[in-house]
């Protein structure tokens, strides 16, 4: 999956960064408890009658964290202004709650993920904790050993301790599901209860997203 988002100005201009993640456990985990948050946030906003996100922030914001542990401040805002926007764009009157796909795109923010370009390091929110990719291109996923030495040339990866060798970015990939994988067995993922299984509406694509496409 790939993000496109605006960084910080370099040299005086703006610029655009394109990343490509590898889908890690613990960042399945963040999609689905932000719209299950999302989901759970609308049957409140729909029991309640309220709409306009002003309002349902005020109503559903220290009931969504409550209920979901690991949901981050800016996850819970991110979430009410997706059910706001989806009663905003219905047409037909509001006789059903919306629902939000368990695994339907999610919208990154700056507040949810960073992004060092100088350093090429990413680091994205997750119910988890941070997934940070740090040293994940010079760290063998093998024996573990990790040193500059293990990138001898631009997008090369070979460990100078057990030998093995690939692509840096494929070398990234495994370093990072390997910590996801280690989160994820600490973590019990929330689930929203009671919510209505009526069918799911279509839900309108963010600018930036992390999820299914």
């Amino acid at each position: 999956m790939a993000i496109r988002r605006s960084a910080a100005k370099r040299h005086g201009l703006p610029s655009v960064v394109q990343l490509r993640l590898a889908p890690t456990p613990a960042l399945a985990t963040a999609v689905q408890v932000c719209n299950q948050a999302a989901t759970y946030i609308s049957h409140l906003a729909w029991q309640q009658r309220v709409f306009p996100i002003l309002d349902l922030h005020r109503l559903a914001y220290h009931q969504a964290r409550a209920h979901f542990g690991g949901l981050a401040a800016q996850a819970a805002v991110r979430a009410i202004a997706r059910v706001a926007g989806a009663y905003a764009n219905r047409r037909a009157t509001k006789k059903r709650a919306h629902i939000f796909r368990p695994h339907g795109a999610i919208p990154y923010n700056a507040r949810l993920m960073s992004w060092n370009r100088d350093a090429r390091i990413v680091s994205l929110w997750t119910p988890t904790g941070r997934v940070d990719p740090a040293y994940t291109s010079q760290a063998c996923p093998e024996c573990g050993w990790t040193s500059r030495a293990n990138r001898p040339a631009r997008g090369h990866f070979a460990c100078t301790r057990c030998g093995l060798a690939g692509h840096a970015d494929h070398i990234a990939a495994r370093n990072i599901a390997q910590r996801g994988v280690a989160g994820w067995a600490a973590v019990n993922q929330p689930h929203a209860t009671g919510l209505p299984s009526a069918r799911r509406d279509r839900e309108s694509k963010p600018p930036a997203s992390v999820g299914d496409s």
